[in-house]
């Protein structure tokens, strides 16, 4: 090729090699690249066939890359639907526990005049944790999705270790779960509520930060706003406070309370009442046998045992030390 020839050439496209150029047009039917109009035209072509041999490679390339990924995303891809059916579970039982309507304050202990430090103590104790057990196998019996919390109750002139179930059922199941329970423990009473939009009764719920807060010191603030009766629930960033006001009566004084704890207030409408006698230990025992008898003349299958233990119940066993 005429060095003319490179140097028009060279105007038109200085990327590419002219070597390869015109090896390429030998090839094609342009022999001779001596003028203008051949020159432009085996540029064009060349340049076309450079970049489909380009886009061929690129596809074989991805094809390949894809190839060797596909065990790897599909080993992933199974992986996160067993998650995903784990996760559902949980927040499936997580969603039933939140819209409980059933609450029960059962106690294990059956001594009387305990200081709130000595019912703290309790939460520790043998009879707590027989009393959680037992709660665990009713619940499961019945079919309930429950969440069993640890609890100190108090009033004005004493305390007791306790427990606070919260549960989805029906108030005959939830009486029958409570009744049995307070059997269990040889009860004087249990408090049940189940919540209801015409109920009569309501239910209060103070969540107050822990801060240097202990129990003793909110037992205290409580007597003062005139609460003479609540359940208290150490949890671990914050108290959860239970007052059931049977006579819908409490509420200036609750919110009094609440805004000298600085704690969140909710409340809920329903039906509560106790269950049991409050004067006779063996009075009570005959109340609830006449419960549980009532209950399972209807649902035959209701002492049947149960045998799958832990998915139905979920307890939470929190130890719980006083600040001193």
């Amino acid at each position: 090729m005429h060095s003319a020839t490179e140097k028009i050439y060279r105007r038109y496209n200085s990327n590419v090699p002219f070597a390869s150029v015109k090896t390429f047009a030998r090839k094609d039917r342009y022999a001779k690249l001596d003028n203008d109009s051949t020159l432009r035209k085996s540029v064009r072509r060349f340049s076309r066939a450079s970049r489909e041999q380009d886009q061929v490679r690129n596809r074989s390339h991805y094809l390949m890359t894809h190839l060797l990924l596909l065990p790897i995303i599909l080993a992933a891809w199974s992986t996160s639907i067993i998650l995903g059916q784990e996760s559902t579970k949980t927040e499936s039982h997580s969603s039933k526990t939140r819209k409980a309507n059933g609450y029960a304050f059962v106690s294990p202990n059956t001594r009387e005049n305990l200081t709130i430090r000595e019912a703290i103590t309790g939460l520790s104790s043998l009879d707590e944790q027989r009393l959680i057990d037992e709660a665990v196998l009713v619940t499961c019996r019945l079919h309930l999705v429950s969440r069993l919390e640890r609890a100190v109750g108090s009033w004005s002139d004493g305390a007791q270790h306790s427990t606070v179930l919260r549960t989805r059922a029906d108030e005959t199941t939830l009486r029958y779960a409570a009744s049995w329970l307070g059997k269990f423990a040889r009860q004087k009473t249990v408090l049940c509520f189940h919540r209801r939009s015409s109920g009569r009764a309501r239910m209060y719920v103070l969540f107050v930060p822990r801060g240097n807060r202990d129990m003793a010191a909110v037992a205290a603030e409580l007597d003062s706003d005139g609460l003479a009766n609540r359940t208290l629930v150490p949890r671990k960033i914050q108290m959860l406070i239970y007052v059931v006001d049977l006579k819908n009566e409490l509420q200036a004084k609750v919110q009094t309370a609440a805004r000298r704890l600085h704690a969140r207030m909710s409340s809920v409408r329903g039906d509560g009442g106790f269950i049991g006698d409050e004067n006779d230990r063996d009075k009570a025992q005959t109340i609830f046998e006449q419960e549980l008898r009532r209950y399972e003349e209807g649902h035959p299958s209701a002492r049947r045992a149960c045998r799958k233990r832990a998915p139905l119940a979920r307890v939470t066993a929190q130890s719980v030390q006083s600040r001193r």
